[in-house]
């Protein structure tokens, strides 16, 4: 009776176990495959996200105006292709810990050019900032300032001794009133010459650099033709 009962015992451990075995293994009491419960797909896994599931359509996602640290990076970017379609070797500084943004090579120095814009019209006037919070650029921090007029896609390349000590500068391409920063408008030559090369008070006495495409305000042959 006792090895009736040992025998009994180790068939019904035996039994069990089959039954985990086929339970992990997805067969059923009659041989028959069947789905674990965790991968039916009676329901959803995740419900939260219903834009994900099939049929849902996404929602479109709206593009705003640029902000203004966008638009100066449009004006930089544009002021890059520029200066590189005049034949200049272009650098740009990394990061924004320097004061000017961009070098503009001139023989075997480089002009360290900051790049401002203006994109609206004030009383007539295009207003650029030629500092920080509370203070002007000098000689120390840049050689020139590059003012982007975006609506009109015009130019001006001032050196900082013409503005040191102001830190606003205001531009009339209309020539209307106030024109003291015209003879800067598209003066892309002062970058392809030596600061004692300008002539008297910035006017030159002769075109500082005939092969570029674009004759600044004042050039003595756009007067002449």
């Amino acid at each position: 009776m006792a090895k009736k009962r040992a025998v009994a015992k180790r068939e019904a451990r035996r039994g069990k176990k089959g039954e985990v075995r086929a339970r992990c293994e997805g067969i059923g009491s009659g041989g028959e495959k069947q789905v674990p419960r965790f991968a039916r797909n009676d329901k959803p896994l995740h419900t939260k996200n219903k834009a994900n599931h099939a049929g849902t359509p996404r929602k479109s996602v709206r593009i705003g105006h640029p902000n203004r640290k966008r638009l100066g990076e449009a004006s930089e970017a544009a002021f890059v292709a520029r200066a590189i379609g005049f034949n200049f070797p272009v650098a740009k500084l990394w990061g924004d810990s320097d004061a000017s943004d961009t070098l503009v090579g001139f023989g075997s120095i480089y002009w360290r050019v900051q790049v401002k814009c203006a994109q609206s019209c004030v009383d007539g006037k295009y207003k650029v900032k030629a500092g920080g919070l509370n203070y002007s650029y000098t000689k120390a921090d840049i050689d020139f300032l590059a003012a982007h007029i975006v609506p009109e896609n015009i130019w001006y390349i001032i050196p900082v001794e013409a503005f040191q000590g102001q830190r606003m500068l205001c531009f009339r391409p209309d020539g209307r009133g106030e024109r003291k920063f015209e003879k800067y408008r598209e003066a892309w030559c002062l970058l392809a010459c030596e600061p004692e090369e300008r002539g008297r008070r910035d006017v030159p006495q002769k075109c500082r650099c005939p092969d570029l495409p674009v004759r600044c305000a004042v050039c003595p042959e756009k007067k002449s033709k």
